[in-house]
């Protein structure tokens, strides 16, 4: 659907007023995890937990897109026609899925880096190691999601036809997904 300019700058503004409230959200709590951890020289704890949240996002956020491009896209044949590789194809989807993925792990850890660096004394090895850990993050978010956008594919594929189910195993996914999340949560704090 074809949007008028009204309407594409309002979901501009709303898309960066989300993106500005979550990582407001995930500042506030490295700034917070910055002043007990880095001030007792415990600059691995923080960058443990923010690592940890970074992955748990960023798999969130990109297991149903890695299912539906890696997966279930619908333009296989077309691309398998032309005088490309399937090596090539499935690269370029696997790009695809990083990008998506560090893109999703960078609005959690992005943010967290600004605490840090207020409270370390910077280096080159300070400022350089957190960015190249971001890219790291991201591999394996990919890795996760491609594992996990597998396991949905292939309960997908035998419950063909059959939405309610697929409704059904997505809410159960999301209940699991939530319940380690929470578990997740309860052991930072015990941190």
């Amino acid at each position: 659907k074809i949007k008028s300019k009204k309407e594409l700058i309002i979901y501009s503004i709303l898309l960066i007023f989300i993106l500005v409230i979550i990582g407001d959200l995930f500042y506030n709590l490295a700034h917070d995890i910055a002043e007990v951890t880095i001030g007792l020289n415990y600059s691995w704890v923080f960058f443990t937990i923010m690592s940890i949240l970074a992955i748990a996002f960023g798999i969130f956020g990109s297991s149903f897109n890695t299912y539906s491009s890696l997966y279930k896209s619908k333009d296989n044949e077309l691309l398998l026609s032309m005088p490309l590789s399937p090596k090539v194809v499935l690269l370029s989807r696997i790009i695809g899925v990083y990008s998506m993925a560090f893109l999703y792990t960078a609005w959690v850890y992005i943010p967290s880096l600004i605490p840090y660096y207020a409270k370390v004394s910077l280096s080159v090895s300070s400022i350089v190691l957190p960015f190249l850990m971001m890219f790291v993050i991201a591999l394996l978010v990919t890795i996760l999601s491609c594992i996990l956008g597998y396991f949905v594919a292939a309960i997908s594929k035998k419950v063909k036809g059959n939405s309610i189910v697929k409704v059904i195993l997505t809410l159960v996914f999301l209940v699991i997904y939530y319940l380690l999340y929470y578990r997740v949560v309860e052991v930072i704090e015990n941190i």
